[in-house]
């Protein structure tokens, strides 16, 4: 179960690298909606939705959507979180960097690029 959605996502980075960002957003899309469907069945369905919200995010950017890219990388975040998964959490940030680069929020750039220098300390003090 969980394949498919790791399958979906993969189509769905391709295409966000290959700047298809609205073909890249319906792979989102029905990822999104599997992980939903199969809620219970997927032990990694947290972390995977995680991964989709992230590059949901990428997409609304490139697309110029600031405020729907907000909405999916603070989603992101907020996965990374809750499963202590801080290689999402470190993404997370960086992308929240990004977009606030593209808004000229320069104050809130240098805010995530703490919280991922702060993330990666931790990671490094772990190994």
């Amino acid at each position: 179960m969980c394949d498919l959605t790791q399958f979906l996502i993969f189509y769905f980075r391709v295409n966000l690298l290959a700047s298809q960002y609205n073909k890249a957003l319906n792979y989102a899309r029905k990822s999104l909606e599997h992980l939903e469907n199969i809620r219970g069945a997927c032990p990694q369905a947290v972390q995977l939705r995680g991964y989709a919200h992230l590059w949901a995010g990428h997409s609304f950017i490139g697309l110029s959507n600031f405020k729907r890219a907000m909405e999916h990388l603070e989603k992101s975040l907020n996965a990374a979180q809750s499963q202590n998964d801080t290689a999402l959490e470190s993404l997370s940030c960086c992308a929240l960097g990004t977009l606030y680069l593209e808004l000229k929020d320069y104050e809130k750039v240098i805010l995530q690029r703490n919280a991922f220098i702060s993330t990666m300390a931790a990671v490094l003090r772990l190994q």
